[in-house]
């Protein structure tokens, strides 16, 4: 889960660093860098490499979750569907969640993912993208 959110915050971050926020970028490495190494201390020892994995995804969230409130805004970045992409990257991660436990089939992840995607279409509807989204799938 945590390779999904690192590209997009790789590409953020390189934004970032080429309209010279150099600072908020320093910042925001320090946050994630935090949030790991804290995450990782409250792990078990017996979590090993899982417990490092999950760690690193909730630094990815957290990091995620400020290029969406505090950079994206400041971006003037069309926020109106902001709340649908958090319904996407919070389904996707409790889809990954239920396909990688144990004893929980297959099938129902996909259908849980399914019944999350079909809520948010039913909330928001494709009338709810912008305009150029609209345009883009031509819709």
């Amino acid at each position: 889960a945590s390779y999904g959110l690192a590209g997009p915050c790789a590409v953020l971050g390189a934004a970032l660093l080429g309209r010279g926020e150099v600072w908020k970028a320093v910042a925001l490495n320090l946050i994630w860098a935090t949030v790991v190494l804290v995450a990782y201390g409250m792990t078990p020892d017996s979590w090993g490499a899982l417990g490092a994995a999950a760690a690193v995804a909730a630094g990815y969230v957290v990091l995620t979750v400020l290029y969406v409130v505090w950079i994206a805004p400041s971006w003037n970045v069309v926020t109106e569907i902001l709340p649908l992409l958090a319904v996407s990257l919070g389904s996707l991660a409790l889809t990954a969640a239920l396909a990688l436990t144990p004893g929980v089939p297959l099938p129902l992840s996909v259908a849980f993912s399914a019944v999350i995607g079909l809520a948010a279409v039913w909330k928001w509807g494709l009338s709810g993208l912008p305009p150029v989204a609209r345009t883009w799938l031509r819709i």
